[in-house]
């Protein structure tokens, strides 16, 4: 320092600028815009995002709760199927256990595994009298006309005889 004076580290103050006049600085200041405008975006994803997984998950769960109501459904149409089947098959069987024991009926008692029906002698007179005139009555009995062999239909009647050869 040879002119005497001291030198320091800090540059001498500047004179203060007139008013209105605009100052040319310089700093390092990041423009906050575009910042803002990201950090507010990424915010909305990550918000979004969060909505879109807790719907995902309370869909998934209302999807479950009606899996288990349709299965449970599903057995209760089952078991009403299964027992109205059972009451059919029981109407059936009380309807056929009032019919007298016939040739014609023992496939259908047979099918719904009803009983033997009612015996002939439980009848009235007149109906007995009436059923006496039947080939219906007994399945064990041939009618005279029916010839061995012959099949036999229910005994719905006599047997149609056979074609002669001239015919």
């Amino acid at each position: 320092m040879t002119d005497g004076k001291r030198r320091s580290s800090y540059p001498p103050p500047r004179p203060p600028e007139p008013r209105g006049a605009v100052v040319a600085t310089h700093d390092h200041k990041q423009p906050r815009g575009p910042f803002l405008i990201l950090g507010t975006a990424i915010l909305l994803l990550f918000l979004s995002t969060g909505l879109t997984f807790m719907h995902a998950l309370s869909v998934q769960d209302r999807l479950a709760a009606l899996e288990t109501d349709y299965q449970a459904l599903k057995i209760q149409r089952n078991q009403q199927l299964s027992d109205l089947d059972q009451k059919i098959n029981r109407a059936q069987c009380d309807l056929l256990d009032t019919l007298p024991i016939t040739a014609l009926l023992d496939a259908a008692r047979e099918k719904y595994g009803c009983g033997p029906g009612l015996p002939i002698d439980q009848l009235s007179p007149e109906a007995q009298q009436e059923l006496g005139a039947s080939t219906l009555l007994s399945p064990q009995v041939l009618p005279d006309d029916m010839l061995p062999g012959t099949p036999d239909i229910g005994g719905l009647g006599p047997p149609i005889p056979p074609a002669e050869p001239g015919d």
